[in-house]
């Protein structure tokens, strides 16, 4: 411990700070006051954590997240409050034909049983519904209901006032140039 003094009950004194061993580890104890309440500033064994890089990942995640966030707040402030739920996120795997629910947890790499809470949600705001599968009899096949595909052609337009956004705010040619580029890198390597 360098230059810590021991004192009788395993603590080190360092003048207004302090280390002792808590659950196997050394700790330093910053005094705040007189009143020797403090708290603990160092665990003196911890290994160091990694610096967080600032990377193009980061970049892109703060992106995706701030649209997304926009699409919702939009879509919630017309009246589809589904935008603000986790349910909501089934919607871009339904396709003109329906799709299977098995074939929709796949999709979205979740539980069937996630899944099932998810589209029980929609269904119950009459925005989805199950049909039989034509080709497996226990399966169900999720489509959208004529509100469903109201509110999907309303998700369209919201979209495009988005992009329509960062078309100005960026300028034709650089946008233009950000579709290129974020093409290019979504497809596989």
């Amino acid at each position: 411990m360098g230059d810590l003094e021991q004192d009788g009950i395993g603590r080190f004194d360092m003048g207004h700070d302090f280390g002792f061993p808590i659950w196997g580890k050394w700790i330093i104890v910053k005094s705040l006051d007189h009143t020797g309440i403090g708290k603990i500033v160092k665990l003196l064994d911890d290994t160091p954590y990694p610096p967080l890089l600032d990377h193009i990942g980061v970049a892109l995640w703060q992106a995706a997240q701030g649209w997304k966030a926009e699409f919702d707040r939009q879509m919630v402030a017309q009246g589809y409050r589904v935008f603000g739920e986790a349910a909501s996120g089934i919607l871009g795997h339904i396709g003109p034909a329906g799709i299977g629910q098995q074939a929709l947890a796949r999709q979205m790499a979740v539980t069937k049983q996630a899944t099932q809470q998810f589209v029980d949600a929609l269904v119950g705001q009459g925005i989805v519904l199950r049909r039989p599968d034509p080709e497996d009899a226990r399966g169900k096949i999720v489509v959208l209901t004529p509100s469903g595909k109201a509110m999907m052609a309303q998700a369209n337009a919201v979209k495009l006032a988005i992009e329509a956004d960062y078309r100005a705010r960026l300028g034709a040619a650089e946008f233009a140039a950000l579709e290129v580029a974020l093409r290019v890198l979504a497809r596989p390597g």
